[in-house]
């Protein structure tokens, strides 16, 4: 059973708030609710890396995300040096990086 949007912002939003970030508008929610998700994606993301190689195949399925949302994440981290890749059998791989920027 889904929950109802409006809770959801709700929800999101005071989260947002003991976190010291004010929210001013009703539309405030709906971005809270985006940004948590984004960020859930991005650390599932690299949970899984960290635990192993993995191709952006091997993530989406694992994630049971689209593969151009693990795509977009990919390119995200990998912008921001925190994964390293490798060519194997014609298939990328991705791992989170030894040495992650400070």
């Amino acid at each position: 059973m889904g929950m109802n949007v409006a809770v959801v912002q709700e929800q999101a939003v005071g989260v947002l708030e003991k976190l010291g970030i004010q929210c001013t508008s009703a539309r405030a929610g709906l971005y809270a609710v985006d940004a948590v998700e984004l960020a859930a994606g991005r650390e599932e993301i690299l949970a899984m890396l960290r635990r192993r190689p993995c191709s952006v195949e091997d993530v989406a399925d694992g994630l049971g995300m689209h593969r151009n949302e693990v795509i977009k994440y990919i390119e995200e981290l990998s912008a921001e040096n925190l994964l390293d890749q490798s060519l194997i059998a014609d298939r990328l791989y991705y791992k989170v990086a030894k040495e992650m920027p400070i």
